[in-house]
């Protein structure tokens, strides 16, 4: 079964500062799916949280629409399935479309395989309690001559998705949360742990990347869904919370129509599994 995992929840709120623009994230999602199923046949289905959420029918509309720019007689977009973020719903679901859909790929456990082509680790490793172990584990399901790669936001270097509100939280003599393995952000901490892996033909680059927001209070809203920074900032004293937002407002410039344009950076790193 092909996996493709553009979006990722991460915590208890919605992961806004992940899914920018979900519309493209699900053209993306059958891009990649439709190119790494090329030589078969078969039917494409989804399982979403439910309707109701606008960011799902996004996505849906995008993986749809980009099998109708780029049709394929081999390749049916079958079903929508929702599932409500609950796990025997999901399974349930599953279960009753792969025993109608019987050239559907079975699910198989990655532990059985140890052939993936590729395995990312999308803006999550510093939230890893054992970084290393992770990337061993993702290298341990790769094929030979496959790649193992990720990205993740620069904290350590002050380039990510929350650095304004970070930096205000530190000048005024606080501390900022952090991920568990923050130290894991460095450029130069993933390729030591992807050379710790075993892997070979390591990669390393910046991506810089810019986001707009409507205007503050979009900016200021989004921001603190992050898992680590909203729950920290609900329970800071209020003459704390007011001077922070104040500080943030201050630090950041906005256009002639009140938008504010933000540029973060992430560090990327891949790496071969050796043959």
């Amino acid at each position: 079964m092909t996996v493709v995992h553009i979006v990722s929840r991460i915590g208890d709120g919605e992961d806004l500062f992940i899914g920018i623009d979900n519309y493209a994230a699900g053209r993306t999602a059958a891009y990649y799916m439709t190119n790494m199923q090329k030589a078969r046949c078969g039917s494409f289905v989804a399982l979403c949280h439910s309707s109701a959420y606008q960011v799902h029918k996004q996505r849906i509309n995008g993986f749809s629409d980009y099998l109708a720019d780029h049709p394929n007689p081999a390749h049916t977009f079958a079903l929508v399935m929702f599932g409500m973020d609950e796990r025997e719903r999901s399974a349930a679901l599953f279960s009753a479309t792969t025993s109608k859909r019987p050239r559907m790929p079975r699910l198989t456990s990655a532990a059985e395989l140890a052939n993936f082509d590729v395995a990312v680790m999308a803006l999550v490793i510093f939230f890893v309690p054992d970084p290393a172990k992770g990337v061993a584990e993702m290298a341990r399901v790769v094929r030979p001559g496959g790649e193992v790669a990720a990205y993740v936001w620069d904290i350590i270097g002050g380039k990510g998705a929350a650095a304004p509100i970070e930096s205000e939280t530190r000048a005024m003599d606080l501390t900022p949360p952090r991920p568990p393995s923050f130290e894991a952000s460095r450029i130069e901490a993933v390729r030591e742990l992807w050379s710790d892996a075993g892997l070979d033909a390591i990669e390393t680059r910046e991506i810089v990347v810019q986001r707009t927001f409507n205007d503050f209070d979009d900016f200021w809203t989004t921001t603190l869904l992050i898992p680590t920074l909203g729950p920290t900032f609900a329970v800071m004293p209020p003459k704390d919370a007011k001077l922070l937002k104040t500080r943030v407002r201050a630090r950041l410039p906005t256009d002639a129509a009140g938008r504010i344009t933000y540029e973060a950076r992430a560090n990327a790193v891949k790496g071969r599994m050796p043959e």
